[in-house]
């Protein structure tokens, strides 16, 4: 879990610095109404990751060309799952698929 929360930090960082992070962290929700979850209709790609505690996420992207367009997840886990998904799918929105495959912890 080490990893991804290093890789997260990364690529949070990165949008910082190229500005474009405001109007997504805006744009997340909250425990109540997270943003960006449910099922992806006509998604490109789909994975599903199980962390230490035993909680699942969901994660369906729809990528168009080298951009990843749209991201929709589900979880079945606590509230800081639900908040982790929102930022991860708004934060790799946006992202380039050469950004996110060159991320390393």
């Amino acid at each position: 879990m080490l990893s991804f929360m290093k890789i997260i930090g990364r690529f949070i960082t990165k949008q910082i610095e190229n500005g474009s992070v405001r109007n997504k962290i805006l744009r997340i929700g909250s425990k109540e109404f997270p943003a960006n979850f449910g099922p992806l209709r006509g998604a490109s790609v789909n994975a599903q990751i199980c962390g230490p505690c035993g909680d699942t996420m969901d994660f369906w992207l729809y990528i168009l060309g080298e951009t990843i367009k749209k991201v929709q997840y589900t979880t079945d886990g606590c509230t800081h799952s639900i908040v982790c998904g929102s930022i991860t799918a708004a934060l790799a929105e946006g992202a380039t698929l050469t950004d996110v495959f060159s991320m390393t912890p």
